[in-house]
C-alpha cells in the first residue's frame, strides 16, 4: 500500500541565541515562527510464497523545505528502506533482515550547529540482522543477532550509534493453571484459566 502525506502550516523552529552557548555548544530556543513544508510517501507490503516462505518490505522518503529561511527543513531522515525474508517450518522459524538508509545531505543551517549531525551529513549506512525463534510447548526461545557486518551506522539526528555486532536471547514463558470450582450445587462446575509470562532476556555485544 503507497501513501502520500502532505503537512503544510508553521512549525516550532529551534532559533539560535547569539552569542549563549553550553559548554561550546549553541543554544536554541523554539518559536512557531517560521513556514515550513513536508511531503513524504512510504509502502509497506508482505508476500507470502507458500506456507513456509514470506517476504515482507518497506519503504519511506521525506522532504521537508523551511519556506521562511529557503533551505531544507531540520532534522528531516532520509531515504530509509527494509527487506526480510522468513522461513517457518512447525515450531521453528528464521528470518533475514537488510535495512538501509541513504546519506543525509540536505542539511538546514542548525543541522550543520548540531553536534549530533557529522560534518557533511549523516552517511549512508546498511545493515544486516537474522532472529530465529523456537517453541516448545510453553516455552519460545528468541535469539537475534544484530548488525553481523559490525558497521558503524547512526540515524539522522540520533547522538549515539547504532548497536554494533550483538546477539539477544530472550526466553518466553507461558504457564497455563486451570482448576474446577466446585459450589454447593453438585451440578455446577466453574473452570477458571489463569496464565502467566515470565520473560528473560540476556545481551552481549562482541
Amino acid at each position: 500500500m503507497k501513501q502520500d502525506r502532505l503537512k503544510f502550516g508553521i512549525r516550532g523552529i529551534n532559533i539560535k541565541i547569539v552569542g549563549d552557548t553550553i559548554d561550546g555548544y549553541p543554544v536554541y530556543m523554539k518559536e512557531n515562527v517560521e513556514r515550513v513544508y513536508i511531503r513524504g510517501a512510504e509502502t509497506a507490503w508482505d508476500l507470502e510464497l507458500n506456507k513456509s516462505w514470506t517476504v515482507s518490505g518497506s519503504m519511506t522518503y521525506t522532504y521537508g523545505q523551511n519556506i521562511t529561511r529557503n533551505e531544507p527543513a531540520r532534522r528531516i531522515p532520509p531515504f530509509f528502506g527494509r527487506l526480510a525474508v522468513e522461513y517457518r517450518l512447525k515450531d521453528w522459524s528464521v528470518n533475514l533482515e537488510w535495512q538501509s538508509a541513504a546519506k543525509q545531505d540536505r542539511l538546514a543551517v542548525g543541522d550543520k550547529d548540531d553536534n549530533r549531525i557529522p560534518a557533511g551529513g549523516t552517511p549512508g549506512w546498511n545493515i544486516f540482522n537474522v532472529n530465529t525463534s523456537y517453541t516448545m510447548r510453553f516455552i519460545k526461545f528468541d535469539l537475534s543477532l544484530l548488525n553481523l557486518l559490525n558497521k558503524d551506522y547512526r540515524y539522522h539526528g540520533s547522538g549515539v550509534n547504532g548497536y554494533g555486532r550483538s546477539a539477544f536471547l530472550s526466553v518466553i514463558v507461558n504457564i497455563y493453571i486451570s482448576y474446577i470450582i466446585t459450589e454447593s450445587y453438585p451440578d455446577l462446575q466453574i473452570i477458571e484459566y489463569h496464565t502467566w509470562n515470565n520473560f528473560l532476556g540476556l545481551y552481549s555485544v562482541f
